[in-house]
């Protein structure tokens, strides 16, 4: 935590943090800023797009289109292979989508707040500190 800390992002991008199966066409699920999984996106480097004091938020995927995350972070824990996650592309063209940005977490422990909180930190590290892939740019 100390080295994350250490070396904070000079850009911090707007993220959606969102779990559930949820299927197209359904409501997003997601953490809110009031919560564990809020602030280890913060600590990340993320810039969490669901704003205010609430922990979590079930978002309408019109409310997806307009808060236009340029970063997804979708918890699936225990997501059996071969299960199809949701589509993203079917909300729209948002920044994430058309910058190929949506990042699927499935360990099982990803929704639990516990010891591995610290293994959650480096989890979102990576997928907002991970530039967008050059063909997209």
């Amino acid at each position: 935590m100390e080295a994350i800390r250490a070396h904070p992002p000079d850009v911090r991008p707007r993220v959606l943090l969102t779990f559930g199966e949820g299927g197209d066409g359904e409501p997003v699920m997601a953490f809110g800023p009031a919560c564990l999984h809020g602030e280890l996106l913060e600590l990340a480097g993320g810039r969490n797009v669901v704003e205010g004091r609430r922990a979590f938020a079930t978002l309408s995927p019109e409310a997806v289109l307009r808060l236009d995350p340029e970063i997804v972070v979708h918890l699936v824990p225990g997501r059996p292979p071969g299960v199809p996650e949701r589509d993203w592309a079917k909300i729209g063209s948002f920044s994430a989508v058309r910058a190929d940005r949506i990042h699927v977490v499935t360990n099982d422990w990803a929704c639990i707040p516990g010891p591995r909180f610290v293994r959650i930190l480096e989890i979102f590290r990576r997928c907002v500190r991970t530039p967008e892939p050059e063909a997209k740019r």
